[in-house]
């Protein structure tokens, strides 16, 4: 029951910290951490294990859909594309 009080508990703050600004890169390891510290985790051999394990694998699965999504976007950017988008929609 503890332990999904935690989860829980994590997951509102990495939605509180996301909205306030906080980039998802910073806070995931840092609520991470929050949720190892409370279940009495072993720190660095979770981290090195179940954390960087899903990471990679996460990174590994996508990412080309970032690759391909950054250069979207820096394409769109360059092009002035985005900014024809935007003033379309500003106008409507």
């Amino acid at each position: 029951m503890w332990s999904l009080i935690i989860i829980i508990l994590s997951l509102i703050l990495l939605v509180v910290l996301a909205m306030r600004g906080f980039t998802i890169i910073i806070i995931a390891p840092v609520v991470s951490l929050f949720v190892m510290i409370m279940n009495n985790m072993p720190i660095l051999e979770t981290f090195q294990n179940a954390y960087m394990s899903g990471f990679t694998n996460y990174v590994k699965n996508y990412f080309l859909i970032f690759l391909f999504a950054a250069m979207f976007g820096k394409f769109m950017e360059e092009s002035g594309a985005a900014r024809t988008i935007a003033e379309y929609l500003l106008k409507l």
